[in-house]
């Protein structure tokens, strides 16, 4: 991102919402470069490493959620999931454990911070339990931490 917004929360901000880097104007020209070359080396050293199959999976007891095939397995059967409800399974698959906040889903499956009070992503959740939870109401994975957001749990298995 190159931009000339320079406040920490700025920063912060695009890089959450997707952007790989973040440079300010006035910039000095050979920073730019330095910063491509480094994008570049990191993109060659994906492809001639990429990561192991484990870590394109993230395994929450039956539920499997593919980031590579960009699809979900619950139990063992498929799950068919939409463009959104599979960016909001991946984004708290990749932060499992923690909350994340509405704010942060919105920027990041949306592109924007809602400044209102939006139910969307409400329906988005709801719709998404529907689909992984053996009982919404009662959800195993997803949980709503209330004024707060939603939390991926790591499913425990005892006796496994």
């Amino acid at each position: 991102m190159l931009t000339a917004r320079s406040e920490a929360m700025d920063k912060v901000i695009g890089l959450e919402v997707g952007a790989d880097d973040y440079l300010t104007k006035p910039f000095d020209p050979s920073e730019l470069i330095a910063r491509v070359r480094a994008h570049l080396r990191r993109s060659r050293e994906y492809v001639s490493n990429p990561p192991k199959e484990e870590e394109r999976k993230s395994v929450f007891g039956g539920l499997i959620v593919d980031h590579q095939a960009r699809d979900a397995v619950v139990d063992g059967r498929p799950v068919k999931l939409t463009k959104r409800e599979f960016e909001l399974l991946a984004h708290l698959a990749a932060n499992a454990g923690r909350v994340v906040t509405r704010d942060s889903l919105f920027e990041h499956n949306w592109g924007f911070d809602i400044e209102f009070s939006s139910n969307s992503l409400d329906v988005h959740i709801y719709r998404l339990r529907k689909k992984i939870e053996a009982d919404p109401d009662n959800p195993r994975y997803i949980h709503t931490l209330r004024g707060y957001g939603y939390k991926l749990e790591p499913v425990v298995n005892v006796g496994t």
